[in-house]
């Protein structure tokens, strides 16, 4: 249960970092809302406990994620993208496969470790999850 809750501890902290960075840039608006958006799911998970897998969007959480990411110029794993997801490595790699056949996403190999590949939005990505996120009330 601890290398779960230092997961998650992880991912918190990396969100934070996220939506701290960037601020006077543009589309950073976006980024903040995608980032708030995140974190209330995350809550909404948490306050559903063992009933939050039936009401799950993991391919949706992926991209809040990476939208969130890319605006910082942050790298985001693979394994984390999954991982940030609140799902099992191979619900999160059948999502990220589905994003990559309609162009949402793109997978690269990690520059620095060779072992690892990298998500990133594409500009098409980019664009349809921000006027989702315009198109949502708050």
């Amino acid at each position: 249960m601890s290398k779960i809750a230092s997961e998650v501890s992880s991912v918190v902290r990396e969100t934070t970092d996220i939506a701290t960075r960037g601020r006077n840039e543009p589309d950073t608006d976006v980024s903040i809302r995608a980032d708030q958006l995140y974190k209330a799911r995350r809550r909404r998970d948490q306050a559903l406990g063992d009933y939050a897998d039936l009401i799950g969007e993991p391919a949706w959480d992926i991209l809040l994620w990476l939208m969130s990411a890319q605006h910082a110029r942050a790298a985001i794993s693979v394994s984390s993208a999954c991982f940030a997801a609140g799902v099992p490595a191979t619900t999160g790699l059948r999502c990220i496969a589905r994003l990559e056949e309609r162009g949402m996403v793109v997978r690269s190999e990690d520059p620095f470790d060779k072992r690892r590949h990298l998500l990133t939005l594409t500009e098409a990505g980019r664009l349809v999850v921000a006027a989702a996120i315009r198109a949502m009330p708050g």
